[in-house]
């Protein structure tokens, strides 16, 4: 007779894949992902009820879904594309490729890219970044952008060092989207930014002295943050997972069968979010779930804690200075 401590090899098996479906983060559902759209439906429906804009319906215009190929922006397209496909819906959704031709792999990730979403029913349109590493033969401005007409209208511009590789890839990312979506007179542009990518604004911009503004980190609807280029006003930025952790986008791509690509550079210690990220995960695997920890402070949840309340002062902030310009230019002040 077996002991009754014996556990049989297919019951520890057993056992090892119920811990890893209990572990596995949880798809978000269509109805989550209607709940996470609704807040921006509510500000496109006010938008336009203000202005006699006729396209004012978020059912019958065109958007656009900034796609780097990670797994973040693979699981906004497939959340968008799963929403949109209803039966009268003429919404349009481009996606917005950016080739920074900065890596070999580059041309042909985004060749895949573009593969993977025109599954999902997205229109997709490939824009490459033209650098130069010479500045001659280029009228240059004060911020070293040469001007050109090359490469369907984007502007060659120096590549930058790698201390500055980063930040200038984001701008240089952004202006060509932002041009793109003039061109196709497109006014909501949707990004994958998550939780993970919140508490890493918040902590990046705590290291730069920043105020209340930077420390509410990034908003559910802004504009988009390029300067100079006169074809980004008017268009709004919108990231509707700003509450979603990562590995909730990685099972939404995992149980739709949507492939993305993995960036190697986000593995490198050589720039300040990855350093950020790595240890931000190596304290939440320290903290755990013990709220009592003397790490617990400086954890993920007590991070976006702190960015909450940040985002209220910020609030607060700005209605108190409005109501104070109001009562000034009424002409209602005390002689």
């Amino acid at each position: 007779m077996l002991s009754s401590s014996f556990t049989s090899p297919l019951s520890i098996l057993v056992e090892n894949v119920m811990s890893l479906l209990r572990a596995r983060a949880l798809a978000i559902t269509a109805p989550e992902f209607a709940q996470c759209l609704a807040p921006f439906h509510r500000h496109r429906t006010a938008t336009a009820t203000a202005s006699t804009d006729a396209v004012a319906s978020t059912q019958h215009r065109d958007m656009a879904i900034a796609v780097s190929g990670g797994v973040d922006s693979m699981a906004l397209a497939t959340l968008l594309a799963r929403h949109y496909s209803s039966p009268g819906s003429t919404t349009r959704l481009h996606a917005l490729i950016v080739d920074h031709k900065l890596r070999d792999t580059s041309t042909a990730e985004a060749a895949f890219v573009a593969q993977q979403v025109q599954l999902l029913g997205i229109i997709p349109q490939v824009l490459t970044l033209d650098w130069t590493t010479s500045s001659l033969n280029h009228h240059k401005n004060n911020s070293g952008v040469g001007h050109s007409n090359r490469n369907n209208g984007h502007r060659p511009v120096q590549k930058p060092d790698k201390a500055h590789l980063e930040t200038q890839a984001r701008l240089e990312r952004y202006k060509v989207i932002a041009q793109r979506c003039h061109a196709l007179q497109i006014q909501d542009l949707y990004v994958g930014h998550h939780a993970g990518d919140q508490v890493e604004t918040t902590l990046f911009r705590f290291t730069r002295a920043s105020g209340i503004d930077g420390l509410a980190g990034m908003q559910g609807v802004a504009p988009v943050g390029v300067v100079n280029v006169v074809e980004a006003l008017g268009i709004s930025v919108i990231r509707p997972l700003l509450t979603v952790d990562k590995d909730r986008l990685r099972s939404t791509c995992e149980d739709a069968g949507t492939k993305w690509v993995e960036d190697e550079s986000n593995k490198s210690l050589d720039y300040q979010r990855n350093v950020i990220r790595h240890h931000q995960q190596h304290i939440d695997a320290l903290v755990g779930e013990d709220t009592r920890s003397e790490l617990y402070p400086l954890s993920t949840p007590a991070l976006l804690a702190f960015r909450n309340r940040m985002d209220r002062h910020r609030k607060m902030a700005w209605s108190q200075g409005m109501s104070l310009l109001r009562h000034l230019y009424s002409g209602d002040t005390c002689s």
